[in-house]
Parts: structure tokens; C-alpha cells; sequence
């Protein structure tokens, strides 16, 4: 899961929720985690995490706006639906099983058995992807939009109707994850071809009203910090290591002060956060104009690895063959002519992938249009029947 100063917002933020939405949450909460990930013997440690419940009335609290709230309701939902477990395996059952939902509505949209056998092995039960499908966090639910883009495909003649509830649907999904925006427009303006052009744009006019309706009022969130982060990814002399800790060491020494969680101001402080932000920013433009080619270089390698199984911060090598497999599987497309397989797996990571690589987590909506199309392709009905 993700450090406890990341995922203690949103699950304490849905546990104290009130009937104004505001969003806050209680450090103690984080403290909590922290201890718990302390726990040597790792059967009690994942134990404790299981069962541990957000305190509900907590003695004090702080407000918190650096995210997008969507994935507070996904908690929410969850801790509704599976009150006898803790708030953090609620979570992770929920997940699974709208892992298991999406996978069943996909796998009978699949006419032959042999792509229904590798559909179920490759992406159901792989282990790879059921990681990542009980991962915590709001990263796991990139997936539905990709899911409903190849369900759109297979079935050609939805009505209008369907097309709209989809779109509320995708302003939901925006506001939990926000990168999957290419994927919503492409599958709202782009595919419902046999839909006219006028009702695509009413559909995409809904999303936009909900995303526009429901849109936190909180500072401008610019990407400067995750810009700058993302430069130590591969070799270079400005930024040395792919973490979060560099720029914000980089950042401590530039200001002088010494910003932590605990801190006041702190880093959960939006202030604090931006000011940060805009400082690596400066950074990064200053770094991208000495070194353009540097630039072009990562945006080239991140992209064809979002093609491959992503960037991985613990070994270079396997992120350059990664690399690799991308490079052969986008070239398979483009030999089999299938644009659309294209489009898609680009439109589920362009909105990060030309500064920051794709990592694993990052990927989870990319894994399965990357397997469905070459399942696809490789086993097409044609050639089946």
C-alpha cells in the first residue's frame, strides 16, 4: 500500500466526512499506520492493516486539498457495503470485485474459447494484475475507463441512452483519477461512429457539466513537482534518483527549512505543497531548456514502456527491456493496421507519459487494453473460426 501520509487522507477524510464535504482527516490516524508498518513479522503486519479501522470521531483534525476527493466516495461505498471488516480490506474487496465484474463483462464479449482461456490466465488471474487490483489506492480504478472503451467496441450498436449514462459514469471515474481524461473523449467523441455527431457531443457536454459541477475549489494543481521527480529516472547530472524524498531535499536546501509531515507549516500544507511545486517547475524548465534532447530522450523511452509492462524505479535494465517489448508490440499494431489498439493504449497514459515513466501502478488501465488487443490480434475470430 501506499505510505501512510498518502493513503491516511483518504481514508480518514471518508470516515469523518460530513454532511458539507468538506475534507478532512486526522494525523493520529497516520501515526497509527505507521506503527503498524513497523510490525516485523509480516502475516501480523498485513494482519493489523486488515483490521484496522479509521477513527470515526477523532480528537483533532486538519483539512487537506491536494488530490481530487473521488476516491474518498470509493471508500466510503466500500466500508458501507463490508462494515464488519477493516476500512482498508473493505477497500481491497471492493476492488477485487469490480476487478472480477468488469473481467467476466469483458470475457463474454470474447466469441472464441481460445481467447476467453488466455483472457482468463493473462488478465484475470494473473497475479501481476490481481496486485495491483487490491492495491488501495485510487490508482486501480484507471481500469474502468479502458474497460468500457473495449466494451464499446465489441458491441456496435448501444443506444444514446447508454451512451449518456456512460458519460456519467466517466465524470466519476475523472474525479477519482483524472489521467484517463483521452481515454473518455476518445471513447464519448470517437467511437460511438454509428451515433450522430450532435448526440456525441450531448454526451460529452454531460461529462463536462458533472466534472465542472463537482470540481474541487482548491489551488491551480500543476504536475512540477512530479516533472522534476521524474528527470532521476534515468541517468543524468541534475537529478540523481526517482523518488519523491530528492526534490523535497532539493527543495528543504534551497529554502533552508525543513518540511515534514509533522512540520508547521507542513507538507500537508497546500502552501507548503505548490510552493514546492512551482520551485521544481522552475527546475525542470530551466534543465529542459539546457537539455532538450534529454527531454525528447525519457518523453521516447516512457512512452514505448507504456506499451511494454512499465518503468521499474529498482532495476534500469528491466525498464530498458521493457522498452524493448513496447517497441514490438507498438510495431505489431501498426503492422496489423489496428489504430484503434493504438489510440487507446496511448490515450490511457499521454496525459502523464512525455515527462513522467509508467510505472506499474500507473499502468493498471494500460495492462488490460495492451492484453485484450493482442489477444486480439494474435488470435483473431477470423482466423478461429
Amino acid at each position: 500500500m501506499m505510505i501512510p501520509e498518502f493513503t491516511t487522507p483518504y481514508f480518514s477524510g471518508s470516515a469523518i466526512l460530513n454532511t458539507n464535504f468538506d475534507w478532512n482527516f486526522s494525523p493520529a490516524d497516520a501515526d497509527s499506520l505507521r506503527r503498524i508498518n513497523q510490525i516485523e513479522d509480516d502475516k501480523e503486519r498485513i494482519r493489523s492493516l486488515n483490521k484496522f479501522k479509521f477513527n470515526r470521531e477523532p480528537d483533532d483534525s486538519r483539512s487537506y486539498s491536494l488530490n481530487q476527493k473521488g476516491y474518498i466516495f470509493i471508500v466510503l461505498v466500500s466500508t458501507w457495503l463490508f462494515p464488519w471488516m477493516g476500512d482498508i480490506a473493505a477497500v481491497k474487496l471492493f476492488q477485487l470485485l469490480i476487478h472480477s465484474l468488469l473481467s467476466f463483462l469483458i470475457l463474454i464479449q470474447l466469441k472464441s474459447s481460445r481467447q476467453k482461456l488466455l483472457f482468463f490466465f493473462l488478465y484475470i488471474i494473473n497475479p501481476f494484475v490481481v496486485y495491483y487490483a487490491i492495491y488501495p489506492f485510487y490508482y486501480f480504478w484507471q481500469v474502468v475507463p479502458s474497460a468500457i472503451a473495449i466494451i464499446l467496441l465489441r458491441r456496435k450498436n448501444y443506444s444514446v441512452g447508454f451512451l449518456y449514462l456512460t458519460a456519467i459514469l466517466f465524470a466519476l471515474m475523472f474525479h477519482i483519477r483524472s489521467t484517463s481524461i483521452l481515454v473518455i473523449i476518445v471513447c464519448l467523441l470517437l467511437f460511438p461512429e454509428h451515433i450522430r455527431r450532435l448526440r456525441r457531443w450531448g454526451a460529452f457536454s454531460i461529462f463536462l457539466v458533472l466534472v465542472w459541477f463537482f470540481y474541487p475549489h482548491t489551488e491551480h494543481k500543476h504536475p512540477g513537482h512530479i516533472m522534476y521527480v521524474s528527470l532521476g529516472a534515468y541517468p543524468n547530472e541534475y537529478v540523481q534518483g526517482f523518488s519523491d524524498t530528492v526534490a523535497w531535499n532539493a527543495y528543504r536546501k534551497h529554502t533552508g527549512k525543513q518540511f515534514d509531515y509533522q512540520s508547521k507549516p507542513g507538507m500537508y500544507d497546500a502552501s507548503v505543497f505548490f510552493a514546492e511545486s512551482e520551485w521544481c517547475l522552475r527546475e525542470y524548465t530551466q534543465i529542459a531548456k539546457e537539455e532538450p534532447l534529454m527531454i525528447l530522450r525519457n518523453a521516447a523511452l516512457n512512452y514505448f514502456q507504456s506499451f511494454g509492462f512499465g518503468h521499474f524505479r529498482s532495476s534500469l535494465s528491466l525498464s530498458y527491456l521493457s522498452t524493448l517489448c513496447g517497441l514490438i508490440i507498438f510495431s505489431f499494431f501498426i503492422y496489423r493496421k489496428n489504430m484503434k489498439a493504438i489510440l487507446l493504449i496511448s490515450a490511457a497514459s499521454l496525459s502523464y507519459i512525455l515527462y513522467l515513466p509508467p510505472l506499474p501502478v500507473y499502468m493498471y488501465g494500460s495492462y488490460l487494453l495492451i492484453i485484450y488487443f493482442l489477444i486480439e490480434e494474435i488470435f483473431s475470430e477470423k482466423e478461429s473460426s
